[in-house]
């Protein structure tokens, strides 16, 4: 049985080279990250959330945030425009903790302001 260490850009179709193991490969030539399919369960080392949405679908989703919601200015979206659509995959750490914390805050309603 061979161990297959290259696969085909399925975007632009260059070789793309991995180790053993990796789940994740990107294309050197055009950027492209894939998801390799193994067939067996495994254990995520590294991890990526894959993108759902093209550009314009993505410029909507902006476009409807601007619409509603509070502490935004009621022009926003007739005051704004997109200039530049941008895909970017950003790492991340995910570090489990337990913490304790105290906090002071007002908490008000049509009433006089309490602090709790």
């Amino acid at each position: 049985m061979s161990i297959v260490q290259e696969i085909r850009c399925s975007k632009c179709g260059a070789p793309i080279a991995f180790n053993p193991g990796e789940i994740i490969a990107t294309c050197p030539y055009c950027g492209y990250t894939s998801v390799i399919e193994t067939g067996k369960t495994f254990t995520l080392k590294h991890s990526m959330v894959l993108n759902e949405y093209n550009p314009t679908q993505a410029e909507e989703l902006v476009r409807n945030w601007m619409r509603s919601g509070f502490m935004k200015p009621r022009n926003l979206p007739k005051s704004s425009k997109i200039l530049e659509k941008s895909l970017v995959y950003l790492p991340f750490w995910i570090v489990p903790a337990t913490a304790t914390s105290e906090y002071k805050g007002v908490f008000e309603r049509l009433v006089p302001p309490v602090v709790k």
